[in-house]
């Protein structure tokens, strides 16, 4: 037989469970008591959404991995110092800079024109001896043939 007490339990309610409970032990029947919390509040009491907010409240982030710990830093209250800033970047103003004398290597090139002395192309050979020279390991593909030479 299962008694369930309906609404609020008093200490006379509760006195009688327990003397149940031990004439029970004798008996071999069980009897289960109960006593609530503070006011009658437990947590197992009230609406159904608070209990289920209390609940994940209390099971957020289980088994979650951790954020890992800054590289072993510990932690000093101090922000990680990564260095100064960069020197300031030399600045120049083109504007400032005189123009170029007419005919010269500067004048030349500033119009898209190969400095003096260097008016032909140069071979595969020396393309590719220049590259060697600078390190660059490149295959040069073959150039076309020119018309009329």
């Amino acid at each position: 037989m299962v008694t369930v007490p309906r609404g609020e339990i008093n200490q006379a309610q509760l006195q009688e469970c327990r003397d149940d409970a031990d004439a029970g032990t004798i008996s071999g029947e069980i009897v289960v008591c109960r006593e609530t919390g503070n006011n009658g509040e437990s947590p197992l009491t009230g609406d159904r959404d608070a209990t289920q907010k209390r609940y994940a409240q209390e099971t957020m982030l289980k088994g979650a991995p951790r954020a890992p710990e800054a590289f072993g830093i510990p932690d000093n209250g101090k922000g990680i110092g990564f260095g100064k800033p960069p020197p300031v970047a030399i600045t120049v103003d083109f504007d400032a800079l005189p123009t170029a004398p007419a005919g010269s290597d500067a004048d030349r090139m500033a119009r898209g024109l190969p400095p003096l002395g260097e008016e032909r192309e140069l071979t595969e050979e020396e393309e590719r001896a220049r590259r060697e020279a600078a390190g660059i390991k490149t295959r040069t593909p073959p150039r076309p043939k020119k018309k009329g030479g």
